[in-house]
């Protein structure tokens, strides 16, 4: 799985428009480990922390204090796991490295359900659409008869 992040995330909706740029995440879930990780082994996805509010992953742009880290999309606090403990470590680690690193999502698929022929359900691809709700009546009208006609182009 290829995780990008385009930048440090706005603390509120003022600063999102003073920017006046895009953000957000790209998450590539059948992405090529080779060329998204440029010799990096893929970080295990039990291994990495997640926000106990919101569930977004740790990356480069959380704030770190001393027993805990801020999550840079809903700005809540975590306690720190070990892995994270001090900032030797933390420099080492690819999802603070770097916006763009590979998780390796094997282990949280082995054991899934089984279906009653004694066969695995098989993961589908799904299409997961985030809409930006800030922005006037006429441009979310016209971003909902986009999604309703599957006329939104993925590439």
């Amino acid at each position: 799985m290829k995780i990008q992040f385009t930048s440090n995330f706005p603390s509120d909706p003022s600063a999102k428009e003073a920017a006046g740029m895009p953000f957000g995440c790209v998450v590539q879930p059948f992405a090529e480990s080779s060329k998204a990780s440029a010799g990096v082994p893929p970080v295990s996805a039990k291994m990495v922390a997640r926000c106990d509010t919101c569930f977004g992953y740790i990356n480069p742009f959380v704030i770190f204090d001393r027993k805990r880290w801020r999550c840079s999309f809903c700005g809540k606090y975590n306690p720190i796991l070990a892995r994270y403990s001090t900032p030797m470590l933390r420099r080492e680690l690819p999802e603070l490295k770097s916006p763009i690193f590979v998780m390796d999502m094997e282990d949280g698929l082995a054991g899934g359900p089984e279906l009653e022929g004694g066969g695995e359900v098989q993961a589908q691809p799904i299409h997961l659409i985030v809409v930006d709700i800030s922005g006037t009546q006429d441009y979310l009208d016209l971003v909902k008869v986009r999604i309703e006609n599957g006329s939104l182009s993925y590439s």
